[in-house]
């Protein structure tokens, strides 16, 4: 899949959007939100934007300045994680997240599943997100080929179990020379 180039006047109001929702709950940026930020900005943005000087944004004017539908579902979208990326969502981020969704006119389905995030609900939230990313012939067709085991095996990290040896090995591959596939994904 190939991802459409962002403008500058695009990544700018996304950045906007970020920071907005993490400033939401008053508090300032936290060092994890911050990276989080930096990294979109340099990783995905491809921009070089002083993210202290970017100022709020409003539902309003994130319309109009982003009118491509593709771009509004990758902000609301980044904006969820952004929201998540402490650890933790409060219901001013999801309520800010969802003004931003509706002035945008996307699918509200992700707000509704980060609204269970910030309401505690982390086992159904996952579910949620399991269900909406994994259609049910595919878990039929993993349970006839793999088995049940197996592919029970591959929802026990949404559950919170997860596999440290496997772990360690997928970070590895972030060390292997540049033009890689371990460095490129």
């Amino acid at each position: 899949m190939q991802l459409l180039e962002v403008s500058a006047d695009v990544a700018v109001a996304g950045l906007r959007t970020l920071k907005t929702v993490c400033l939401a709950s008053g508090a300032a940026l936290s060092p994890l939100q911050s990276e989080f930020l930096s990294a979109v900005q340099h990783h995905i943005l491809h921009s070089n934007v002083d993210v202290d000087s970017l100022q709020s944004i409003a539902p309003s004017e994130l319309a109009e300045i982003v009118t491509q539908s593709e771009f509004r579902e990758r902000i609301i979208r980044a904006a969820i994680i952004a929201a998540s990326i402490d650890g933790k969502v409060d219901d001013s981020e999801v309520g800010l997240i969802e003004r931003f969704a509706t002035a945008l006119r996307v699918d509200l389905a992700p707000v509704r599943t980060a609204r269970k995030l910030a309401n505690d609900h982390m086992i159904l939230a996952r579910i949620d997100i399991v269900r909406r990313s994994m259609i049910g012939v595919k878990v039929r067709e993993g349970i006839r080929e793999d088995g049940a085991l197996a592919t029970i095996r591959q929802f026990l990290p949404m559950l919170g179990h997860s596999d440290p040896e496997l772990t360690a090995r997928y970070r590895a591959l972030g060390a292997y020379p540049t033009g890689t596939l371990g460095k490129g994904y």
